[in-house]
């Protein structure tokens, strides 16, 4: 069995994160940081899990992030860059000032400051899975935001690769997920739409708990 570790997970209250959390606490011996913005039941239901509330839209200060380190000094890190926002879809130009700001502080503003301060406090030990997506690479219309912000953290990660080879760093695509993303999306009236629509009707979503077993099966 191999020696426990700490996940800190983003967005780990719905969707793939809490999907990462679930299947860690039922299948793993690991500890598990939820960093989001409420609190599930579960967080309170072992030692293994700790809560730590954390708004990207309004993140003041990363403190929280020192803390989490000297908790957990002993074990190795893995933090799981999840939380992230798909909307507002649509074309250039229709964007609100305040939509973008707040886009941005939460989709690459928020993640860049967290990896900083992780890597700043833990290099031996640690190890950065960024949930990324094949629109990182793709240019989807209406999902410039979207788009954008995803190739800007994975770029991110790279550099750090570069920098700190001490690090263990991963862009990691988990494929079209059964997730309130989805469901945002056929809500929406972007171009390919039906799409999106096909996918769930033909049941070709991934189910979260898989995706979540794919992407931590090498790192548990």
């Amino acid at each position: 069995m191999n020696s426990k570790k700490c996940f800190v997970i983003t967005g780990a209250s719905s969707g793939l994160g809490k999907a990462l959390k679930d299947f860690l606490i039922s299948e793993t011996h690991h500890f598990v940081v939820s960093l989001s913005r409420k609190a599930e039941p579960e967080d309170f239901s072992t030692e293994r899990i700790l809560f730590s509330y954390c708004d990207l839209a309004t993140l003041d200060n990363t403190e929280f992030i020192k803390d989490i380190c000297e908790t957990y000094q002993e074990e190795d890190i893995i933090y799981i860059n999840n939380a992230a926002t798909i909307l507002p879809l649509c074309e250039v130009g229709g964007f609100r000032e305040v939509e973008l700001a707040a886009y941005f502080k939460i989709n690459i503003e928020a993640p860049v400051r967290l990896i900083n301060e992780l890597v700043a406090l833990k290099k031996k030990g640690l190890t950065i899975l960024n949930i990324s997506s094949g629109a990182a690479k793709r240019a989807i219309s209406n999902w410039s935001l979207y788009c954008s912000a995803k190739a800007a953290v994975n770029m991110f990660c790279d550099v750090l690769a570069i920098e700190h080879p001490e690090v263990i760093v991963r862009n990691i695509d988990p494929g079209v997920i059964n997730t309130r993303m989805q469901s945002q999306i056929r809500e929406s009236n972007i171009p390919d739409l039906q799409i999106f629509v096909n996918l769930s009707v033909n049941e070709h979503l991934k189910d979260p708990i898989e995706a979540a077993r794919e992407i931590l099966i090498d790192f548990v």
